[in-house]
């Protein structure tokens, strides 16, 4: 496994993405025992490969199989979506999840909240298609729940979806103000005016520009996160255990900056949230990158809703800028996919 990861790495740098997965494909031949034991890790490789190559059969066939061991291996199969759904292969995630859901939902080894995301992810790909393929109108009742009632109760949940929807379709017409926004800590209102406020940012930014609705919610969910976590001091810099134990007299961290705007990033807890997606055990490339790149976007679609003025809005983005050279220096490292990062420029 070893040998094959740093092979995988090489390769990647080579731009052999194609040599890789034929590798792949004689290990497989000629050891299938070998490649079985480290079948979630084989075809996630093999299915980036494919998406580097632009070989979509191939991406839907191994995404196929990853979902029959998704239940096993849930973190593998999460990096997949992740990349699909940066790459806007909606259908393929619908597949993918309606074929890993049974095994999801009665895994033994992933935890309740894992489950509950995989549900919410997948009631999202179906929502999103549903959109792509017509307009809001002909969205009812019955195409919903024919569509997401394996994954969640319907009645139970029917007037959040479809204000959901409604958002994401640009039918909602609310007029938000910033005291809509006013108690993100401690007020449930404040938080579900949040996530429809950037529902709808995410609807707009799909029709406007054409960016992938799963592209755009990759991210979208990333900065909501962001901003929840930064008004509940999560952000801020503290000193270890060991530090306090040893260090007694040493000072506190120096509490961060108010930031410029309730609703705008700052460069200290933006970089220290992004740092956390980047861990390594788990790292999370696709959702850092994604919310990195929707910031200019969201900031405009702010000014757009009478939310931001422009003068404020360059202050955010001059303080936000000199985190762009340790993005791309991220994702232009990222040899795995050549494609990552490029909005970046936007800023």
């Amino acid at each position: 496994f070893d040998l094959l990861t740093d092979i995988f790495a090489e390769a990647a740098k080579k731009q052999e993405y194609d040599r890789f997965n034929g590798l792949l494909d004689t290990l497989k031949q000629r050891l299938p025992d070998v490649y079985a034991e480290n079948k979630s890790y084989n075809l996630d490789w093999w299915i980036s490969n494919a998406l580097a190559l632009g070989q979509d059969d191939v991406v839907r066939t191994k995404m196929e199989e990853l979902s029959e061991v998704a239940g096993k291996d849930i973190d593998v199969f999460g990096w997949s979506v992740d990349r699909l759904s940066y790459h806007g292969h909606v259908k393929i995630l619908i597949d993918a999840m309606r074929i890993a859901w049974p095994k999801v939902e009665n895994s033994q080894n992933i935890m309740d909240w894992a489950i509950d995301d995989f549900s919410i992810n997948s009631l999202d790909f179906e929502i999103f298609n549903l959109l792509d393929q017509s307009n809001n109108t002909e969205i009812n009742d019955k195409i919903l729940k024919d569509r997401i009632g394996s994954y969640i109760n319907f009645e139970d949940n029917k007037e959040i979806i479809n204000k959901t929807i409604e958002f994401l379709s640009g039918q909602a017409e609310h007029q938000w103000k910033i005291d809509d926004f006013s108690d993100l800590k401690d007020s449930k209102e404040s938080k579900t005016s949040l996530v429809l406020l950037s529902r709808e940012f995410c609807g707009e930014l799909h029709r406007g520009k054409g960016i992938p609705l799963t592209k755009v919610e990759l991210g979208r969910n990333e900065l909501v996160q962001y901003f929840v976590k930064r008004v509940d001091g999560e952000l801020v810099q503290k000193r270890s255990m060991m530090d306090m134990v040893f260090n007694p007299n040493k000072p506190e961290p120096k509490k961060p900056r108010p930031p410029l705007h309730l609703l705008c990033p700052d460069r200290e807890t933006l970089d220290r949230f992004l740092a956390k997606s980047l861990d390594s055990f788990n790292p999370q490339i696709y959702k850092a990158v994604a919310c990195f790149e929707l910031v200019p976007d969201w900031l405009q679609f702010l000014i757009s809703r009478e939310l931001l003025d422009e003068k404020t809005c360059e202050k955010v983005l001059s303080n936000l800028r000199p985190m762009i050279a340790d993005i791309q220096k991220i994702s232009s490292g990222y040899h795995v996919d050549p494609y990552l990062g490029q909005a970046i420029r936007e800023f």
